[in-house]
């Protein structure tokens, strides 16, 4: 076993691993074919003892009582902060919020206006977004009055956060409790002017002026230091956990101490162990090691068992002492037991459980007095007597690990795996403080080792490893993004080394702690080979040119028109292809579900297809987004890849590109038939990305979702073309759409019924004695209105009271037929003509009656009924 300096981890993992080796590859890039699975032998050690310094340290609270105001600030201002001009800083700090408002000033630094230029501003703003989370915000960042809107982080309101923010050359990275959370650019490379002001709590709009407080910020600051060098990850996370506090090379937060103007704005001193208890996480790191590890917290069950554990803990008494209570010095180990919300029993003893299980503790060995202080956290001294603690990240004890089966852990981001036997281990490495070896038990030879300034705690998760093993020719450090993890190959690893199931990954839900599930998320990948002006090959027939598929929804009929020659449309027009250079990430079931960004989008090939006998200037175009359709299973699991991302294969899924338009197309109307014509119009679709020696058009189906009467005509049918394949005169690969109008019969009878009846009634009039005829008659019908294919009201009015008008005649030509040729006929008898010419007025009388009785009765009707709201 190899010896440990003091507050060194034992750890020790076996692996199997595979001589790393060049790869022969076109881009000349080395990749190596080296993998692990290590059998984790648990019996490590970890420990860590905190600084005790008496040192005075100060935190500044602004609008405790939660007044907002423009008067609640701190400024440093001159030589007390940036002494020279600067293209490149870290700038970290710890906050804590009492109230938000839509918009929180951290800082702003500005300064002052020259004879050449106007004060130059830089500012650290949060912004709340409806659109975001509720505890994720909107960071605004600017240098010199250049801004970026794009970074989000998280933040728990009322707690304690940290933060920092690294620029160099116009790329800003900002960390969030010491992880990577988002990253953006300047389009230009701003640099931070000298000798300005900083303000603290206020957004400056000019050098010393211009506070508004619907932007200035109510909480608590500490810690508040800038470097002019880039922090290394490793520094930010030690910083992030209170593991140290660095001083600022730019603004030094404990030499200003004293130096501050404040206004209404406090300043309260705290020692080095008070303001770490203030503002330290609370997390529980024992809980996070066993369970990246896989083992769970040791629990013993019996007087047998615990004097076991503490015979451990005396064993590495070395490594694992604190000063305790009276100040003894003895080891302290974790017990993996908790009481949550001070539970006690009917006595009122406290309450404690086993941490995995649950179940209620039968056996203990408390010290006297301990165990039922309101602690939630268990420590066994090395005398094997227990004590209970605060369950805190700083409380830094010694974990035995009891593991429940050896574990396999794999480290990927290497090549295919090949098992060679058990004869490598990674382990601590003793020479280099914080540095991880992967070391061969014959030899002292290494394959690899963590990389010192991305690495910390345990190299569990996503790190940096640098490559090296010269017998197998790899004579140079090569730094490799590697994962090392226990999970499955049905999980994803986040980069802290935990498991999560992998439809976790990418699904817009943040299930790992430090977000890493929801980063990279991008669909797409590329290859450095891709040309994006050149189509694809066909993947199954290179002989043959590439497909692509149109399918065409076609929403409306807007408008046909006979006199323009004409008809216009709405349609949505779905291109698919597939293109075997391209492999995609996890892909998601169902339509729409893995939209491109517009980034990706601008990044690949599409196909152009022009709308060709549509009239010009009528096309009205909106892009509905690119989808990739998910239509087989992913590749299998693959350990050369360290984010364990599903991939899919770019020549068995399709990517659809969707567009509406609203497009005018011209039509020849054949109107010698009219109005019992027929007319055959076209839609034409045209490959113009390339010729159809490489690529052809293809139409799949076409749908129509609109009415089928339309205004003077009904929508027979639509089709494509599908035999042969049409080609322009450029030799470019054409789609034809026939669409089939047949005239409305309903038009028929306006026109032809109406004007029988006219003529009809015009007919009849010979029968009329003409002295008694009304001089005029209905001229003209519906000239005016519109048509259509169905019966309107105007179209009954007219339609009863012509028929009225035929009736009204033909009483009158019966009256008067039935006088006129009897008074003839009886000359001679004049009793009997009398009668008849009586009964001839009486029928005469009762028309005049019984006619305008019916003809107001249905103008009554008419109106009320047509006065009614329409139905559907």
């Amino acid at each position: 076993m190899p010896e440990f300096s003091n507050h060194q981890p034992y750890y020790t993992m076996d692996v199997i691993v595979q001589c790393p080796r060049r790869a022969n590859t076109d881009s000349g890039i080395w990749r190596n074919v080296l993998i692990f699975v290590i059998l984790f032998r648990w019996s490590y050690i970890v420990n860590s003892t905190s600084d005790d310094t008496k040192d005075f340290h100060y935190l500044l609270s602004f609008q405790e009582d939660g007044r907002v105001s423009n008067e609640s600030w701190a400024m440093i201002q001159g030589h007390e902060t940036l002494v020279r001009s600067t293209s490149h800083m870290t700038i970290c700090y710890w906050f804590k919020i009492i109230y938000h408002q839509a918009t929180m000033t951290i800082a702003s630094y500005c300064t002052p206006s020259t004879e050449d230029s106007e004060p130059k501003c830089s500012n650290i703003q949060f912004h709340i977004d409806d659109t975001l989370d509720w505890n994720t915000f909107r960071v605004e960042f600017s240098v010199s009055n250049v801004k970026t809107k794009s970074l989000r982080i998280k933040v728990n309101p009322k707690s304690w956060n940290h933060q920092c923010l690294t620029y160099k050359d116009g790329k800003i990275s900002l960390f969030g409790a010491g992880y990577l959370q988002s990253q953006a650019y300047f389009s230009n490379i701003p640099i931070f002017g000298p000798v300005g002001a900083l303000v603290l709590g206020q957004e400056q709009e000019g050098y010393r002026r211009g506070y508004d407080h619907y932007d200035s910020f109510s909480g608590y600051l500490t810690e508040f230091n800038s470097f002019d060098r880039i922090l290394t990850r490793k520094e930010i996370w030690s910083l992030a956990n209170c593991e140290v506090f660095i001083k600022g090379s730019l603004v030094n937060w404990k030499m200003l101490r004293n130096k501050w103007k404040l206004s209404q704005a406090f300043k309260k001193i705290l020692s080095f162990n008070d303001l770490k208890n203030e503002i330290c996480p609370n997390h529980n790191r024992n809980d996070f090691e066993k369970e990246i590890h896989g083992g769970e917290l040791p629990v013993p069950l019996n007087n047998s068992e615990n004097k076991i554990m503490a015979g451990i803990t005396l064993r590495y008494i070395s490594i694992c002492k604190e000063e305790g209570k009276n100040n003894i010095i003895q080891p302290y180990m974790w017990i993996g037991i908790h009481s949550y919300n001070n539970l006690t029993t009917e006595s009122g003893k406290q309450i404690w459980k086993k941490r995995i299980t649950n179940e209620i503790l039968n056996y203990d060995n408390w010290e006297v007095d301990e165990g039922s202080e309101g602690d939630t956290c268990a420590r066994m001294q090395g005398n094997g007597k227990w004590r209970d603690t605060v369950c805190k990240k700083t409380t830094k004890h010694c974990t035995i690990c009891d593991g429940l089966a050896d574990q396999i852990f794999s480290l990927r981001g290497l090549s295919t795996p090949k098992y060679e036997g058990l004869f490598s281990q990674i382990m601590k490495d003793t020479d280099h403080v914080g540095r991880w070896v992967i070391g061969g038990r014959l030899e002292k030879s290494y394959g690899g080792y963590t990389n010192p300034t991305e690495n910390y705690g345990y190299p569990i998760g996503r790190h940096q490893w640098l490559i090296k093993d010269p017998s197998c020719e790899i004579y140079e450090d090569i730094l490799v993004d590697l994962t090392l993890s226990r999970c499955t190959e049905s999980e994803f690893t986040c980069s802290n080394g935990y498991c999560i199931p992998q439809d976790g990954r990418c699904d817009f839900a943040q299930d790992c702690s430090d977000l890493s599930d929801e980063l990279n998320c991008d669909t797409i990948i590329i290859p450095n080979n891709y040309l994006k002006k050149v189509p694809p090959t066909n993947a199954t027939h290179p002989e043959s040119p590439l497909t692509v598929t149109l399918n065409a929804n076609i929403m409306n009929v807007d408008r046909i028109d006979t006199i323009h020659m004409m008809f216009a449309v709405t349609m949505e027009m779905y291109l698919e292809w597939k293109d075997h250079r391209l492999s995609f990430k996890n892909l998601r079931s169902g339509s729409g579900q893995n939209q491109l960004s517009d980034r990706e989008v601008k990044r690949i090939w599409k196909p152009d297809v022009s709308l060709n006998n549509a009239k010009i200037g009528t096309l009205q175009c909106s892009d509905l987004g690119i989808n990739v359709k998910r239509e087989n299973e992913a590749l299998p699991f693959d350990y050369s890849n360290n984010v364990e991302d599903k991939i899919y294969q770019g020549r068995d899924n399709s990517i659809i590109l969707a567009r509406k338009v609203y497009v005018e197309y011209g039509c020849s109307f054949d109107l010698r038939r009219f109005p019992f014509d027929t007319q055959e119009c076209t839609m034409n679709f045209t490959m113009d990305s390339a010729k159809s020696k490489y690529v052809i058009l293809e139409a799949k189906e076409v749908n129509y979702h609109g009415k089928i009467m339309l205004l003077e005509f009904f929508l027979q049918s639509i089709r494509p073309i599908l035999f042969p394949i049409s080609l322009t005169q450029s030799d470019k690969s054409m789609v034809i759409f026939e669409v089939v109008f047949h005239r409305e019969s309903g038009n028929m009878v306006n026109t032809f019924f109406q004007t029988f009846l006219l003529c009809l009634m015009a007919y009849l009039t010979l029968y009329i004695n003409l002295t008694d005829f009304a001089n005029s008659l209905l001229a003209s019908i519906e000239e005016n209105f519109p048509k259509t294919s169905y019966f309107k009201n105007i179209d009954i009015w007219f339609m009863s009271y012509i028929i009225f008008i035929f009736i009204i005649i033909v009483f009158h030509i019966w009256v008067d037929f039935y006088t006129g040729h009897r008074d003839k006929v009886i000359d001679n008898h004049h009793v009997v003509a009398r009668q008849k010419k009586r009964l001839a007025c009486y029928w005469n009388t009762l028309g005049k009656t019984v006619f305008p009785v019916i003809l107001c009765v249905f103008t009554i009707l008419y109106f009320i009924l047509s006065m009614q709201p329409l139905h559907s």
